[in-house]
């Protein structure tokens, strides 16, 4: 199977390039043959994308190109635009002209569908690339229908100049020739002969810039990245979706800074690197804090002399917190008489005490009333990590002199900045901020602290400016540190100044080349700045996996650009990878999830990985989005699960109530439920009325509620916002046409259905509808055209035949009547009311010869459609003729009783003349 579809796909790709190359080198005969052979390539790698191999060569077997399209119609294996796109190939392959300008047009109308239909085989079928080679002849002849668009416009703009030039010359000339000439006139043709040749002189000038704008053009397509124009095509496309379900997804696209930017320092975090989201797992979220003070190595002992130094810290400390209101429990641990106290013992009895910070040191006690000194040391255990620090020695003479207090406030300081730290965690920013404000640094250390902590706190108060201005005050005391421009870098993302962003980010590498983070955040920097910087992004990313590939936000944002890049088969990959190297990651299992969902059609793998992420966090708001789309829009149909999802989505998201009733209303729409659709869909509406599908949704809620007032009001607003869509077009046509009177209204449906052919002139559906339409309003002449044309598109499809049986018999032409009911039979056997009109033609013919065959025909109608008044109606005739009088009485008042209007005077008397 493998090898046979591959063998498909080089078909295709090989056709195509001839196809394309003919086209640019105006080889147009020749190209229009080889868009026929792509097309038929693109329906065998439909039906064997579908089948296996065996079964696939089974169905192709023989096939023409006519005829492998109808099997995917009858199979259902492509969306309709891709139906039309095949049929414009087939109608101008199949065009025999030796009028070289038919032929030219005809081919710019095939390579045009040949175009898409490679972007939607190669990009939405088989979720890959379109081949490079392919790419380049598509960019080339994109640019060049364009230019030769122009040129020809100009071209004839011209020559109708240069003719109406010689005509008014020879007027001229003639009127001269005269003897009573008309001054005034000659005046006139003279001005319009000069304005001509001004206007032709304009015209030369134009087409030689045009040249020069060409040349210009040949040089800028080069630079033109192939991703922008799949880009394009596929918005192109997409504005020509069939009538499903289309609910705004909330979702990640990128990994923005703003709201989960980490700090880093020594004090923040350590050695770790994230830029995804902050680790709360460990955040001390007591309101109450312990402070552990351990007893000071004394390394001099005088025994005269004693300073009471713990005790005046432990009183200094609580006075102070009492005055900060902050819930501090001082423990003092006296019983503790090592001669000298280490990290390790430290730490461990700073665990023993669930203490968020613990203070301990040397002393070295004065002689002969010398100062004294005393080193000092504290153990930070905020989140559970040891974190050490030695403020040095200072020294003091009395505990009440300023060197004594100053080293009081060097510890206040430290207890203030901690708590503040664990109110950052907490997320507690204005009291971090407020406490932080009240607090006063002492040594070079903790005024760095002070700032950084400021500018935290600012950063998540979303106050930027002041963020930075702490930041700049600190790198003017640390011009070379890293950290410093990597935090100033995430506050200018967060204020979306991504040029100095890029910067700030740029000097954090220029110091620290191998940053991760760095290199991450940079990436998103530069994708921000420019959507056309993805590559330089991508590299970025590429360079961060080079120098350590066990991190797995790098693998997640490589996914993530891969999705942007259309390369769905990397970013499934990448994203594994992202979530092999932290199971846990629950951005990377939605981005993923939704990855399945939209591109490879994998629903069911999709809902596993949602619901392993809401297994460990339900409120992930996201997710419980987009299940709820998957439960509505899927096979996998789940509307009770769906609302349920919507609900809980709307009791976490208060502020996007636009997208809960939208998805609400979507679901009790799928319910059938369509007053309560209503009622949330009117609710989004009001938040939001820009968006042509739900006002479709509105419109046809209102239809079948029989409100066809605000079903019109409705449908005319989704055509007002999409006025090109091949669907809202459509779906005017379609209500103007269906609804009950006085609404019903053929002039307008003819009026809508006649704009959706000009976005897709060859579309089976619509020119049914206008068929039947003319039909109706004996347009007889009307009709035939359109059918005509479905006949040069589908010459055997069943409403084609039917209606060319229907127009022969009106034309009296019985025996082609018979012929293409007969054909249309062959599609679809069981079509009663095709089998009635047989009958009632063989009849006409010769009821002598027919009757017969006549009777059989009607009496299967009658089974197959026992409440069809006319079939019973048919059958009446031929047993009148056959003179079985009962049961033609029988079929006849059965008639008449379904349908009053088959009354018949005459058959009525034969039938009461006989006792009936």
């Amino acid at each position: 199977m493998d090898t046979a579809f591959s063998n498909k796909i080089n078909d295709l790709v090989n056709w195509s390039r001839l196809a394309f190359e003919h086209f640019i080198n105006e080889y147009y005969a020749d190209s229009l043959t080889n868009m026929r052979k792509s097309g038929e390539a693109v329906c065998k790698i439909i039906i064997f994308y579908q089948f296996s191999e065996k079964i696939s060569n089974n169905k192709i077997a023989q096939k023409s190109y006519n005829e492998l399209i109808e099997l995917i119609i009858k199979e259902k294996l492509a969306p309709r635009k891709v139906i039309n796109w095949l049929e414009t190939i087939q109608i101008h392959g199949n065009a025999a002209t030796h009028d070289s300008i038919v032929v030219q047009e005809q081919a710019y109308y095939g390579i045009i569908a040949l175009r898409l239909l490679i972007y939607w085989i190669f990009i939405e079928k088989l979720n890959s690339t379109v081949p490079s080679e392919l790419n380049q002849l598509i960019t080339k002849i994109k640019t060049n229908i364009k230019d030769d668009t122009k040129i020809t416009i100009i071209k004839d703009e011209r020559y109708k100049l240069i003719k109406e030039k010689e005509e008014l010359e020879k007027a001229l000339e003639s009127l001269k020739s005269k003897e009573n000439i008309e001054k005034e006139k000659v005046n006139n043709l003279l001005t319009e002969l000069n304005i001509s040749e001004n206007k032709i002189k304009e015209l030369d000038n134009a087409q030689e810039k045009i040249k020069q704008l060409e040349n210009e053009l040949n040089i800028y397509k080069s630079k033109i990245d192939s991703t922008n124009i799949e880009k394009n095509e596929k918005a192109e496309t997409q504005k020509r979706h069939s009538k499903k379900i289309i609910i705004t997804l909330i979702i990640f696209v990128l990994i923005i800074t703003s709201g989960v930017f980490i700090f880093k320092n020594k004090i923040f975090n350590s050695n770790d690197i994230s830029t995804i989201s902050i680790d709360s797992t460990t955040v001390q979220k007591t309101d109450s804090f312990n402070l552990l003070i351990l007893p000071f190595n004394i390394l001099q002992d005088n025994p005269n002399v004693k300073i009471n130094f713990e005790e005046a810290l432990i009183s200094y400390i609580s006075q102070k917190a009492h005055n900060n209101n902050l819930p501090l429990k001082i423990i003092y641990k006296s019983e503790i008489k090592q001669k000298s106290i280490s990290s390790s013992i430290a730490f461990t009895e700073g665990q023993k005490e669930k203490a968020f910070l613990v203070f301990y040191g040397d002393f070295y006690e004065s002689i002969n009333n010398d100062s004294s000194q005393i080193n000092l040391k504290e153990i930070n255990l905020v989140n559970g990590k040891q974190i050490d620090t030695e403020f040095g020695i200072q020294s003091f003479s009395k505990l009440s002199d300023s060197s004594a207090i100053r080293i009081m406030q060097i510890y206040e300081f430290a207890v203030n900045i901690s708590i503040a730290q664990i109110y950052i965690d907490n997320k507690k920013y204005s009291e971090a901020l407020a406490l932080i404000y009240k607090s006063k640094p002492i040594l070079r250390v903790q005024k760095y602290n002070y700032s950084n902590y400021l500018a935290a706190c600012h950063y998540y108060l979303k106050n930027y400016d002041a963020a930075i201005i702490e930041f700049q005050k600190i790198i003017k005391e640390e011009p070379d540190s890293s950290n410093l421009y990597f935090n100033l870098a995430g506050v200018y993302s967060s204020k979306n100044d991504y040029e100095k962003a890029e910067f700030y980010y740029r000097k954090t590498l220029q110091i620290n080349p191998k940053d991760i983070a760095a290199l991450l955040n940079y990436s998103l920097a530069l994708l921000n700045l420019d959507s056309n910087n993805i590559y330089k992004s991508k590299a970025l990313v590429l360079e961060a996996i080079k120098y350590d590939s066990t991190v797995s936000n790098s693998w997640y944002l490589l996914g993530q650009l891969d999705d942007l890049l259309k390369d769905y088969n990397s970013s499934k990959i990448h994203l594994l990878k992202a979530i092999e190297l932290n199971p846990n990651d629950k951005n990377a299992k939605y981005m993923l999830a939704k990855l399945l969902f939209t591109k490879f059609n994998d629903p069911e793998n999709a809902i596993n990985y949602l619901n392993q992420i809401l297994e460990t966090d339900s409120n992930y708001s996201n997710a419980l989005y987009l299940l709820a789309n998957i439960y509505t829009t899927s096979e996998i149909k789940n509307q009770s699960k769906a609302e349920y999802l919507f609900k809980k989505y709307d009791s976490l998201e208060k502020k996007d109530t636009y997208g809960t009733n939208y998805g609400l209303g979507v679901v009790s729409y799928n319910k059938q439920d369509f007053k309560t659709a209503l009622t949330y869909l009117l609710k989004a509406y009001s938040e939001r009325n820009n968006e042509s599908m739900l006002s479709y949704y509105i419109g046809n809620s209102y239809y079948i509620l029989k409100d066809f007032r605000s079903a019109e009001k409705y449908f005319l607003k989704a055509n007002e916002l999409d006025s090109l869509s091949y669907q809202t077009n459509f779906n005017l046509g379609d209500y103007y046409y269906n609804v009950e009177k006085p609404y019903k209204n053929l002039d307008k449906a003819i009026y809508y259905f006649e704009r959706e052919l000009k976005t897709y002139p060859y579309d089976t559906l619509t020119l049914q509808w206008l068929a039947l339409i003319y039909k109706d309003k004996k347009n007889i002449i009307k009709t035939k055209e359109i059918i005509s044309k479905l006949k040069a598109i589908t010459p055997n499809s069943q409403f084609v035949n039917k209606m060319c049986g229907s127009l022969a018999s009106l034309d009296f032409d019985y025996v082609n009547a018979i012929k293409y009911y007969k054909k249309s039979l062959e599609v679809e056997p069981d079509e009663d009311d095709v089998i009635a009109e047989i009958a009632t033609i063989l009849m006409i013919i010769s009821p002598e010869k027919n009757w017969r065959e006549a009777l059989k025909y009607a009496k299967r109608a009658e089974v197959l459609n026992p409440d069809n008044s006319h079939n019973k109606y048919t059958l009446a005739i031929i047993y009148i003729f056959t003179g079985d009088y009962q049961k033609a009485a029988e079929y006849y008042y059965q008639s008449v009783e379904i349908d009053p209007e088959n009354k018949d005077v005459n058959l009525e008397k034969q039938l009461k003349d006989r006792g009936f």
